[in-house]
């Protein structure tokens, strides 16, 4: 294998797992004979190229397992808007680094690969625990808010936040009362969202919390087994 292109789909948390949505980072990674990382944006929102990108840091820790003096050049399209609460950057990292165990015959086990995921970033490991188990993507009309004045750290678990932020939940509990078929919170936020059938649903739910919320949006998703690779 010397070349891959992948779709890394934006995550929602929901009580049990984390799930997919359509909406999806395009990602092309080919080997290269040097011993680079180059990452390009290639169109979509701005995104680092350098140290600071998660997909940089995972590569950069593969490549210390390997014998040889290999390389990686990555081309991004950003669909996905950094800081949306969608963990998009980490499962593309987490994607990069499953298609480089395989593609430099590394052979890391899923244990190993998530014990250098957890000294990346804790999301990393999370995420590496979980793929590429994921279910059915979401499907339906998505809304996605973001509420005014919460921000709690990354490591909350879904409990924890519930817990400590009743806003939250009073959000969720709104949004259903509005006809969500399912509400919960997003990536590791600080977000949340629900799930409509029609795009009307979402538009008049929005009208009922939106002097609660700082920004939202809302998007056609489609019914598709989500995959990994």
């Amino acid at each position: 294998m010397q070349e891959v292109y992948l779709h890394i789909h934006g995550l929602v948390r929901t009580k049990n797992a984390q799930q997919p949505i359509v909406w999806h980072d395009e990602v092309i990674v080919r080997l290269i004979d040097e011993y680079k990382i180059k990452i390009n944006k290639k169109a979509g929102f701005k995104i680092a190229t350098n140290h600071d990108h998660p997909v940089y840091q995972a590569v950069s820790v593969l490549q210390k397992k390997q014998s040889g003096k290999r390389g990686v050049w990555i081309e991004i399209k950003k669909n996905i808007p950094p800081a949306s609460g969608l963990s998009s950057q980490w499962n593309l990292a987490v994607a990069v680094m499953r298609w480089l165990n395989a593609a430099w015959n590394l052979n890391l086990s899923d244990e190993e690969l998530t014990q250098l995921g957890a000294n990346i970033d804790p999301k990393c490991a999370e995420l590496l625990k979980q793929a590429p188990h994921y279910p059915t993507v979401i499907e339906g009309i998505l809304l996605i808010v973001k509420p005014k004045y919460i921000q709690y750290p990354p490591s909350f678990t879904r409990q924890e936040i519930l817990r400590h932020f009743p806003d939250i939940k009073s959000l969720m509990a709104a949004m259903r009362a509005s006809g969500a078929k399912q509400s919960d919170i997003v990536g590791n936020g600080p977000a949340l969202f629900a799930q409509f059938t029609t795009q009307k649903n979402a538009e008049d739910a929005l009208k009922q919390i939106e002097s609660k919320v700082a920004g939202s949006w809302i998007g056609k998703t489609s019914n598709e087994l989500y995959e990994f690779l």
